[in-house]
């Protein structure tokens, strides 16, 4: 009887110590189903072998470490700019002052310097791009080998940098930097065929006219005048040759009243712009005026071959062909003559103030027969040539010719 008293009691014990965990038969206060003795926090049922670790500085799984896999890593941001030093980390559940999110800092020695920064020419990588002063505001500097202050513009010895190098300038305007008498603004040496002054200009033109010195196979007789070449226009009868065609021109003859009898060779600076004989019946007047459009007309008839001429007059050319009534006695006066026009009655001119009798050509005599002429004119075409001063019916002749001379 006393022996299974014994055996029951031990079975009761062995029943009250055992909790049913992987711990043994120990005690179990947090009732965790782990044992005091391998439980590291038997005050805390959360903490046990097995439990699942997280970020409170608890061993929440009881192997000995603190929040291991579930710690955050924090970065350094010694500077204060929002950036973190992926060099200077810590572990935690939250960030220590002075620690950020991120790990995108490339200098935490300077708040100035973080993605997107402002990139400055400064030979450092402000922005962290990975490159250096890209948009930084680099000048361009140019190689000066010949110390002349002026650069070579050839890419091979460009520098792109934030200070200027030693032997760079700033400009690009050197023809030849191997030369340091050759730069712009030097003084040019002509005809030499060496550009001195890196102008590029013709170095056979010293006097920049666009001709080249006549010497040396060009067209200008004066390569030290810039107004002496072949597009001058030449000042007569001033001793200079401003046109380069070997003579000084004559100045524009010029007289006032009717001439009669006067030399041909006398009119420098008159040129013929239409001759034809006095029984010329089918040229147009329109033809005339725009053949003799310079500023000056001057009218004059004579027998064929002749020298001289019977009877001339001239003036401004809107005078000469002044359009005058188809009537017989209208006049347009002008350098002391009567001029009258009118391409479908008749063309010519008097002595000033002496009359006409158009019908249709001049028929009067007058005090001066001989300081007049009269061309037909019908339908804006000649018709015969009535008059030569005294000499009158020409109309049929071809013994006697009209021109018409014009001027500048």
């Amino acid at each position: 009887m006393r022996t299974l008293l014994t055996i029951g009691l031990l079975s009761l014990i062995t029943a009250c110590g055992d909790k049913g965990g992987a711990g043994g038969a120990t005690a179990d206060a947090d009732n965790d189903g782990w044992a005091d003795a391998e439980d590291c926090e038997d005050g805390d049922p959360g903490v046990h072998p097995g439990a699942v670790e997280s970020c409170d500085q608890l061993d929440e799984d009881c192997d000995g470490a603190i929040d291991e896999g579930v710690a955050v890593t924090w970065y350094a941001d010694d500077d204060g700019d929002g950036y973190g030093d992926p060099g200077n980390t810590e572990a935690s559940c939250a960030p220590s002052e002075g620690y950020t999110a991120n790990a995108d800092d490339c200098d935490d020695r300077s708040a100035a310097i973080h993605p997107g920064g402002a990139e400055v020419c400064d030979e450092r990588d402000n922005d962290c791009d990975g490159a250096i002063d890209e948009d930084g505001g680099q000048q361009v500097f140019y190689a000066d080998s010949d110390g002349d202050g002026y650069g070579n513009p050839d890419p091979l010895t460009i520098s792109a940098a934030c200070s200027q190098p030693d032997g760079f300038v700033t400009n690009d305007g050197d023809c030849d930097d191997s030369d340091g008498s050759i730069y712009p603004g030097a003084e040019e040496v002509y005809y030499d065929g060496i550009d001195q002054d890196c102008d590029a200009d013709n170095e056979w033109d010293a006097d920049r006219d666009g001709f080249d010195r006549d010497s040396d196979g060009g067209l200008d007789c004066d390569d030290s005048d810039p107004a002496i070449n072949p597009d001058a226009e030449d000042i007569c009868e001033n001793g200079r040759d401003e046109d380069c065609d070997g003579v000084d021109k004559a100045c524009l003859y010029t007289f006032s009243g009717v001439q009669t009898d006067l030399d041909e060779a006398l009119l420098d600076g008159w040129t013929i712009c239409y001759q034809g004989p006095y029984n010329d019946a089918y040229t147009s007047i329109a033809t005339v005026q725009e053949d003799c459009a310079g500023a000056n007309i001057l009218m004059a008839c004579r027998p064929l071959g002749a020298t001289t001429l019977s009877v001339a007059a001239q003036a401004p050319y809107e005078d000469v062909f002044t359009e005058t009534l188809p009537d017989s006695s209208s006049v347009h006066n002008a350098n002391g003559v009567d001029w009258y026009f009118n391409d479908n009655w008749s063309w010519g001119f008097a002595h000033q103030a002496d009359g006409v009798n158009k019908n249709t050509c001049d028929i009067n005599i007058g005090s001066y027969p001989e300081e007049r002429i009269c061309w037909h004119t019908r339908e804006g075409s000649f018709d015969g040539g009535y008059r030569c001063g005294s000499s009158t019916s020409l109309n049929s002749s071809a013994d006697w010719e009209r021109l018409v001379y014009t001027s500048e």
